[in-house]
């Protein structure tokens, strides 16, 4: 006699093993999605860092520093061209406005938190939120609230310090 198909024994017996795999592998196509936040948040601080040492390279040289208004404060020439190429706002609680090509700098090296976006070219996909004057918090904002320090899934800035990581909420 001809057997067409497969008995339940073997039906079962697949559907058991595809039960171990699933439980075994499941866990990590899951946590593929943080691993991913986590490089991609590496990456960015990595090219903060790298405008940073752009930055502060040129501050060394006396011809980079153009005046500001604030004797407090200085433009850095980034493009090199002898002008203060500044924002285009003046408002010191947002990001918004800061177009400019140049940096403001303020007198004891450090530049200015909002000036902080422009050391990249490419922030898509991370918010950037300034929770005190010297520290910026660059991450991802799940719950939405321009906030991203609640989200756990940050680099924090710190003028002093550096950068420091956050990637428990992942």
């Amino acid at each position: 006699m001809k057997k067409n198909g497969f008995t339940l024994i073997e039906l079962i017996i697949v559907i058991v093993i595809l039960g171990i795999l699933a439980t075994v592998a499941a866990p990590r196509f899951i946590d593929l999605s943080s691993d991913a936040r986590k490089s991609m948040l590496v990456g960015v601080e990595g090219n903060f860092e790298a405008g940073l040492r752009i930055v502060r390279l040129k501050q060394q040289f006396i011809d980079n520093r153009l005046p500001a208004h604030d004797s407090r404060q200085y433009w850095i020439d980034m493009n090199n061209n002898g002008v203060v190429d500044g924002d285009s706002s003046s408002n010191q609680s947002s990001f918004e406005g800061r177009d400019g090509v140049d940096i403001l700098a303020f007198t004891n090296g450090e530049i200015d938190n909002y000036q902080l976006h422009k050391l990249v070219d490419d922030t898509s996909g991370v918010v950037m939120h300034i929770p005190t004057i010297q520290t910026v918090d660059i991450g991802f904002d799940f719950n939405e609230d321009g906030i991203v320090g609640d989200d756990d899934c940050y680099i924090k800035f710190h003028q002093v310090t550096g950068f420091t990581r956050h990637f428990d909420g992942c």
